[in-house]
Parts: structure tokens; C-alpha cells; sequence
């Protein structure tokens, strides 16, 4: 019935505890379910929407998991995940090839899963996808799957320290949006300066 929607907007649906079937939506493009509070469960048939270039879920309180054939969004350009604080995230988000902006502020109390179902810290997770290089091979969500693409990103609020800024940004070549405000960074890392493409860096009261 609504095979040619490009646009579908739920936010502020505090009722909604799961999302529609999406699977008679093949055109949909922008996805917005900001502030659906109650909201626990996305239907896995968001794998099948080929043309998602916007996925928003700011807010989702009570969302705990998404779906793990999340990766089949190959076109997906801006994934937020701000606010979910309960969200645990699929590794397989490092298989999204058209990423361009990820936001996942203030879920820095929470954990993810790796391919062999063990929960990790966020910022382990964090120190992994922003290496060059892999250090926990188990994970397959790492600033290699992402470099090509990403020209935004935003981690504030993560509980990052320099401490957990790797030494080479180099891969992240097309980076122009940078924002780690209010986490524990005392100085500007010396990595960040190599990135060439940067045009906003926010470190707004970040503090030692």
C-alpha cells in the first residue's frame, strides 16, 4: 500500500514498544524514530530497505538490541544512536560501506557484543574502531571497514581520556567533523592534528 514512501517519520511515539514490518517499504530512504521511548524492539526486515540513507533512533531509552542483518544497509550514509543508553551494538555495524556520519553520544555505560557472543566494554570497542590497526581480532567492527567513508563523527560523552585516542588517524583521510566534547581529554591529542580534511573539532569542557 505504501510501496512508493521515501519518508517515514514515528518520533516522539512514546506508545510504540516495536517498529512495523518494513518489508512493504521498499523505497523508504529516511527512517526517524527519535524519542520513541518505550521502544524495544526493531523488526529485522529494516535489512531489506536497500535505499536507507538515514536511520535516526535518538532517545530510544528502552532499546536493547538491533537487528544483526543491520549490515545489509549498504546505502545507509547517517546512523544515530545518541541517547540509546541501554543499546547494546552489533558488531556488524562495521560493515556499513556508506557510512558517513555515526553519532553515538552518551552510551559510554554500555557493551557490545563480538561474533563469538562475548559482551565488551564500549571503550574497548571504541580503542579497537579507532586503531588502525586491530587489536582484538574477535571484533569486526574496526576504523579499517570505516576510513573510506567517514566524514563525521560524534563520540561526546563517551568517557574517552587521550589515553584511548590512537597514535595514527591517518586512515581517517576524509574526516571533517570531530566531536569528543565532554569527555576526561586534558590536551589535544597529537594524532588529531594529522588529520588534513578536519574542519570542526569540538572538546567543549572536556576536563583531566
Amino acid at each position: 500500500m505504501l510501496r512508493l514512501l521515501r519518508f517515514l517519520n514515528l518520533s516522539h511515539s512514546h506508545g510504540l514498544a516495536k517498529t512495523p514490518d518494513f518489508s512493504g517499504l521498499p523505497n523508504l530512504e529516511r527512517l526517524i524514530l527519535k524519542d520513541c521511548t518505550r521502544l524495544v524492539e526493531v523488526h529485522e526486515s529494516i535489512g531489506e530497505l536497500e535505499r536507507l540513507v538515514f536511520l535516526n533512533l535518538r532517545d530510544c531509552q528502552n532499546l536493547r538490541n538491533l537487528p544483526n542483518n543491520i549490515y545489509k544497509l549498504k546505502s545507509l550514509e547517517k546512523l544515530i544512536l545518541s541517547g540509546c543508553s541501554k543499546l547494546v551494538l552489533p558488531m556488524e555495524l562495521g560493515k556499513l560501506e556508506s557510512l558517513t556520519e555515526f553519532h553515538a553520544d552518551k552510551i559510554a555505560v554500555n557493551q557490545l557484543v563480538s561474533t563469538n557472543g562475548e559482551l565488551k566494554s564500549l571503550r574497548s570497542f571504541f580503542w579497537s574502531w579507532l586503531s588502525k590497526r586491530r587489536k582484538r581480532p574477535e571484533f569486526n567492527f574496526s576504523l579499517d571497514s570505516l576510513s573510506h567513508t567517514l566524514v563525521k563523527l560524534s563520540l561526546a560523552k563517551c568517557n574517552l581520556s587521550n589515553a584511548a585516542i590512537p597514535i595514527d588517524l591517518s586512515s581517517l583521510s576524509l574526516l571533517q567533523y570531530l566531536n569528543l566534547s565532554e569527555n576526561p581529554i586534558c590536551s589535544l591529542p597529537e594524532s588529531i592534528k594529522g588529520l588534513c580534511m578536519l574542519e570542526d573539532l569540538w572538546l567543549a569542557s572536556c576536563t583531566s
